[in-house]
């Protein structure tokens, strides 16, 4: 795990909801993060071609500073619970 950001530290916490068949933008995240899939599943794709796919109730560690997407291919939404550490004024990812 890299060290934690310098500034003022602050934890995030998104629910992220992903529609069926759907695929979010390709980015990286400059901190460390986690979180977990309440509903459906994920199939996550990095830049090195590396593939997982996450199912309800398994925990999502994602790339810190690496490019990476998450898509959905299934026909009912899915649900995350994501946690950012990261400090004030940071954005929690980038394209």
């Amino acid at each position: 795990m890299p060290a934690y950001m310098e500034g003022v530290p602050q934890c995030t916490i998104l629910k992220i909801t992903v529609p069926p068949h759907s695929r979010l933008a390709t980015h990286t995240h400059p901190m460390m993060n986690a979180g977990v899939v309440v509903k459906g599943e994920l199939h996550v794709v990095d830049c090195d071609g590396n593939e997982i796919t996450l199912h309800e109730g398994e925990p999502v560690l994602e790339c810190v500073g690496k490019l990476h997407y998450g898509e959905n291919l299934t026909d009912s939404e899915t649900v995350l619970y994501m946690f950012y550490a990261g400090v004030v004024g940071a954005s929690l990812s980038e394209k």
